[in-house]
């Protein structure tokens, strides 16, 4: 005897382990490391691959459901997918703007400490 597939349960189901998803992940993004080091940022980034890329573990069946007329599963993991990217290259920008500002503090630094020799040599 075979059993029929139900496709409106198994789209609640699956939006179920999409919103789960979409917790877990927004509680991770609140961890980002607001001013840490460069090593942070960059291990906050890897990590955020890892929560991004368990969304398209679903896609398949969210787009079989799509085509059996219940778009809601797939919209919202297309909405979450291009939020998560927008979100991911705002930060990627935020880091390099953090290491392009380091790097200048660096090079004004190491600019002043030798003119301050110079200027001592030239003195003494």
């Amino acid at each position: 005897m075979a059993t029929a597939i139900n496709s409106t349960e198994i789209a609640k189901e699956l939006s179920a382990l999409i919103e789960t998803r979409v917790q877990r992940t927004f509680e991770f993004v609140n961890t980002y490391p607001v001013g840490g080091s460069p090593q942070s940022m960059q291990q906050f980034l890897r990590d955020l691959d890892t929560y991004v890329w368990s969304f398209q573990e679903p896609a398949p069946l969210a787009s079989w459901l799509r085509g059996q007329g219940i778009p809601a599963p797939a919209s919202r993991l297309d909405f979450v997918i291009e939020d998560l990217g927008n979100a991911r290259r705002k930060w990627v920008e935020m880091h390099s703007g953090m290491l392009s500002a380091r790097s200048a503090d660096s090079r004004h630094s190491a600019m002043t400490d030798a003119c301050g020799r110079r200027a001592r040599a030239i003195e003494g």
